[in-house]
């Protein structure tokens, strides 16, 4: 499997190359040739030689949809969802008491979904 890494995800290129991937950079082509400034001619170049672009870049991931050109398109939503929310998730659990009981975790979520926890805490701070 070979990999064409755009501009902007060169990280990603960098630890595919760690796992032993083929992986081309598109600011290396863009030296060699100025038509790579093009962002059509660099989607055409992964497809041609049967590469997966991965990029950052809206436009480039939208386009290889549309297009049908194997892509793997990093957007600030997968982040979110993959990395960022699960790990919110685990830091939540982690701070959970595990000594409350159910009555204790109901009422406690009753208190923040009718605001008397907000009003509690500008009590306690003033």
């Amino acid at each position: 499997m070979k990999f064409l890494i755009d501009q902007n995800a060169d990280f990603f290129g960098n630890e595919l190359k760690k796992l032993h991937y083929e992986v081309e950079y598109v600011t290396e082509l863009r030296k060699q040739d100025e038509k790579f400034c093009n962002d059509l001619n660099v989607m055409k170049y992964a497809e041609i030689n049967k590469m997966i672009l991965i990029t950052k870049d809206r436009e480039n991931g939208q386009a290889c949809q549309d297009n049908n050109i194997p892509c793997i398109w990093i957007t600030d939503d997968k982040i979110f969802e993959k990395i960022i929310q699960p790990e919110l998730y685990a830091k939540l659990i982690e701070k959970v008491d595990t000594e409350s009981t159910d009555d204790e975790i109901l009422d406690d979520f009753n208190k923040i979904k009718s605001g008397e926890a907000s009003r509690m805490a500008q009590k306690s701070s003033g």
